[in-house]
């Protein structure tokens, strides 16, 4: 068991992608930045919306004097489902940031909804509701900046799912790669797992290797955090991600349908995954 928590965190940190770790280190990386020599630079927050409302507690809360909501996304969840049934989820973090952290965001064409040369300091929050995946998520977050004056942003901090940041940051690559801003990702956390100890003594050892565990933090502690997926889906979803991520026939690298730039995969990680692989493939032909 202890193979399967080390190659599920190995294969889950390399897809978070984790370069900034918390708001203190989003504003250090921004300050940090070399200034243009002419004009005044300008910074993007892509926020790719996400079924886990702990990521947008994390961003709007770094952004807002209100406090955050942790502990209460099945509330929040119950008292919008409502009204916005059928929307895009870009409305649903929408109405979060401007309901539960008072975050005005804006349309494109809005009065307002534009960051001038002369702007300094400036925080403008543009809903985009058109993307439906990742590729997208990069070509229409382009096409919402630019008509919102930025044409050619100093950088871009990626907040996405931590499952898929790693995918997302390579589509932003290719359709920035005229321009090559600075590209990060800030997934908010890492999901890392750690062997549930109370279930092992009380279940049989035929149990899933998945169901004997649970996500844990940076020490191994387990947390019992509700916001997540549950940890069978969450290793389907780090499972799906690495095939995509090859730069072969079959994945989205140039090599394959040519979503996203060239993604090199350690070999700790392609071990992992491997290793993950055939005992998941086990586990079904025992079912």
């Amino acid at each position: 068991m202890a193979d399967i928590v080390e190659s599920i965190n190995i294969v889950s940190s390399f897809l978070a992608q984790e370069d900034l770790s918390n708001p203190c280190e989003v504003n250090h990386f921004l300050r940090a930045l070399p200034k243009p020599r002419t004009g005044q630079p300008t910074d993007a927050i892509v926020f790719c919306a996400s079924s886990v409302l702990a990521l947008a507690d994390t961003v709007f809360s770094a952004f807002s004097a209100a406090p955050p909501v942790a502990g209460e996304e099945s509330k929040i969840t119950r008292s919008i489902a409502h009204e916005l049934q059928g929307m895009p989820e870009a409305r649903v973090l929408q109405m979060i940031a401007e309901k539960w952290f008072g975050i005005k965001a804006v349309n494109v064409g809005d009065p307002g909804a534009k960051i001038l040369p002369h702007d300094m300091d400036k925080l403008l929050v543009v809903v985009e509701d058109q993307s439906t995946n990742c590729g997208a998520n990069a070509s229409e977050s382009r096409k919402v900046l630019e008509a919102c004056g930025v044409t050619s942003p100093r950088s871009i901090v990626v907040v996405q799912d931590p499952t898929m940041s790693r995918r997302t940051v390579a589509t932003f690559r290719k359709t920035y790669a005229d321009l090559s801003p600075r590209l990060v990702s800030w997934p908010t956390f890492t999901p890392r797992v750690a062997l549930d100890l109370e279930f092992v003594t009380s279940n049989s050892s035929t149990e899933s290797p998945i169901q004997q565990l649970q996500y844990a933090d940076r020490r191994g502690v387990i947390t019992h955090d509700e916001g997540l997926w549950g940890l069978t889906r969450f290793v389907d979803l780090i499972m799906g991600e690495i095939p995509r991520l090859r730069d072969d026939e079959n994945g989205y690298g140039p090599k394959g349908k040519n979503f996203l730039v060239h993604v090199d995969i350690p070999q700790d990680v392609d071990n992992a995954w491997k290793f993950l692989d055939t005992v998941l493939e086990q586990q079904s032909r025992q079912r």
